[in-house]
Parts: C-alpha cells; sequence; structure tokens
C-alpha cells in the first residue's frame, strides 16, 4: 500500500530515506515503469509516463529514465564498454555517437582502463561505477538510485560516495536518491522526504528535519530527542509547563493549551549519579537502557534512558568510564528549557 505524491525540480536531488519495506523501492519501480498502479499516475515535464486508468501508456523502455539497481544488475556477458554502452545501442544511436560518449562516461568515472573486462572481474566499486556509467549515458530526465551504495564495504563506499555526488551534481534533469541511512540522505538530499509505512511523513531540506521533526520516527532518524505535548499552565520565571504523553516538561516562550512539538538534542542532556543541584529546569530520573559507541571512533557515546518521557544523551567516552556507566543503572538527566526547542 503505497500512497506519495512527490515534486522535484530539475537539476536537483530529492533523496528519499525509510526503512526496509517503508516502499522506497516500489516507487521507484513504478517510475520506471517496471510496476503499474492501482490508482494514481507518473507525470515528468507535463507528459504522463503511466496512468492507472490506461494499463500500458508508456512502457518502461520508452521513458525517458534510467535505473541504478542496489545489485547493479550488469550483464555479465559483456565487457563494461559494451554494458555501459547498451542503452545507447537500444535506442538506436549511431554509431560513432555510441562510441564517443561511451568513451567520455568511461574516463568521467575513472574506469577507462577497465573498458575491455567482464563484470565477474570487477570490484564492487568498480561494478557501481560501471552501473551508474550505463544510467549516466543516456542523460536521462529522471535518475533513480536504489541504494547504490549498500553493497559496498565502508572504505569503498567513502571513496565512492565523493565520485558519485559529483557525477549527479552535473546532471541537468532530477535524480531521486533512495536509501535506509539518514547519512546518505543528508549527504546526497538537497530535499529530503521520509518514507514510513507508503506515506511521506515529512519533506524538506536537511536544516528543517535536523531542527523541525514532526514524528518520532524522523526524530529517532536524524538523532534528535522529540516530544509532542500541550501547554497547560506557566511555572514562572517564563517557564511553561508542557503535558506529553510520557510525562511533563518545561519550556519558554509557549501559550497555554498550544500543542508543539518540541526537540532536544542529545548533546544538551547532562547524566548525573545525584539529583543535580545547578539551573537546569527539567531533571529526570531513569535506568540506562542501552550505551551505544558512535562512529567513527567511539569517543563519543549515546546513552538511552528509559526515563519518563524517554531520552537520550550524548557524552564523551570519558564521561562514561568517569560515572561509572552501565545498563540498568538508575540516573538522572537534565536538560534547560533553552535547549527545549518548541515548534508547531
Amino acid at each position: 500500500d503505497l500512497d506519495v505524491e512527490l515534486d522535484a525540480e530539475p537539476g536537483r536531488t530529492l533523496a528519499l530515506v525509510g526503512e526496509s519495506g517503508a516502499g522506497k523501492t516500489t516507487l521507484l519501480r513504478l517510475i520506471a515503469g517496471l510496476d503499474e498502479p492501482d490508482e494514481g499516475h507518473v507525470e515528468v515535464d507535463g507528459e504522463v509516463w503511466c496512468d492507472a486508468t490506461r494499463p500500458g501508456l508508456r512502457p518502461a523502455h520508452r521513458r525517458d529514465a534510467a535505473y541504478v539497481f542496489q545489485d547493479y544488475a550488469l550483464f555479465p556477458h559483456l565487457s563494461v564498454a559494451r554494458n555501459v554502452a547498451y542503452g545507447l545501442e537500444a535506442l538506436g544511436r549511431a554509431r560513432t555517437e555510441i562510441e564517443r560518449r561511451t568513451g567520455e562516461m568511461l574516463e568521467r568515472l575513472g574506469i577507462a582502463t577497465l573498458a575491455g573486462a567482464r563484470p565477474a572481474a570487477l570490484s564492487g566499486g568498480q561494478q557501481q561505477r560501471v552501473a551508474l556509467a550505463r544510467a549516466l549515458v543516456l542523460e536521462p530526465r529522471v535518475l533513480l538510485l536504489d541504494e547504490p551504495l549498500s553493497a559496498l564495504d565502508l572504505p569503498t563506499r567513502r571513496g565512492v560516495r565523493a565520485e558519485l555526488r559529483a557525477a549527479i551534481e552535473r546532471r541537468a534533469g532530477v535524480t531521486l536518491f533512495v536509501t535506509h541511512s539518514p547519512f546518505e540522505a543528508m549527504a546526497f538530499g538537497e530535499r529530503i522526504g521520509v518514507l514510513e509505512r507508503g506515506r511521506i511523513v515529512q519533506l524538506g531540506d536537511r536544516d528543517d528535519l535536523l531542527r523541525h521533526p514532526r514524528s518520532r520516527y524522523v526524530a529517532e532518524l536524524m538523532g534528535v530527542n522529540f516530544l509532542r505535548g500541550r501547554a497547560v499552565a506557566a511555572a514562572g520565571d517564563g517557564l511553561v509547563e508542557v503535558r506529553t504523553e510520557h510525562g511533563a516538561v518545561h519550556v519558554l516562550d509557549v501559550a497555554a493549551g498550544e500543542e508543539v512539538f518540541i526537540a532536544v538534542d542529545p548533546r544538551a542532556i547532562t547524566l548525573h549519579l545525584e539529583p543535580p543541584s545547578g539551573t537546569a529546569q527539567n531533571v529526570l530520573r531513569g535506568p540506562i537502557a542501552e550505551i551505544a559507541p558512535e562512529p567513527p571512533y567511539g569517543e563519543r557515546v549515546r546513552v538511552v534512558l528509559g526515563c519518563e518521557p524517554p531520552l537520550v544523551a550524548e557524552v564523551t567516552a570519558h564521561a562514561v568510564e568517569t560515572l561509572g556507566l552501565r545498563p540498568g543503572l538508575v540516573i538522572f538527566a537534565s536538560f534547560k528549557a533553552s535547549a527545549a526547542r518548541t515548534y508547531r
């Protein structure tokens, strides 16, 4: 069950992020023409590519789109050069044009020396470059990337990521980049859509998603604490009490009766073994549910707290060692009202 409405401008990259089963690949297959919807349509620059009321309107091979599959789907019996040239050959382009464009694309992606090799002889990173070259050489209006980096090991992924970003930044058409990684969505998407259970739950630029998550799922993807509640009363000194489904917190500059979203940066939360005596207006008590080092080196650590409301704090590895933090230990967490970012 997929119900999604999107728009994107030429020359821009729209990243779609979501968990497995959210509907990301299904959406790409509908745009490419590999699947047909029960309802709805796909329209590109005023051209209707697909309409559920007119099956077979524009089949996949007649759509100005190119698809880079998660497993690359290279033709094993063809050389690298023939893989890249395949789409141009299928379109009936002149041999001189095919050779010129294929050669230029192989050079551009740094795989010209592999032109005569077969896919089985290539590394994962090299296969990814070939798949990307095969798509880009067509200069499609719509480039569909289905988790293009997920099959690569981490060192290879870092190198290919920069090349991929440079390649799609030069495009004139729309690029739809699908991933389950929030980091990749932030790295590639000028706009980011979050797909959850077949629905877009939020669509915006990087800053909007980071600063104003509108669901717990989006907040978890972005790594911030998320609360939603209603302001019930002024608490003095400019503070306002907001009741959430998991407990009350104190914030600033909210009128009584307003329903608000609240985001709190995990780095703004301080952990204590005893009740703190400072100026923090929010102090919560609960057990540590999980301790997870942050990549790449684990110098910072995310501490998941089972308090009410639940919180995630980010502290240094040194603080974890000094405080003797461990799962099950009951501790105190505090943050100032000014650290609670409110929005509607």
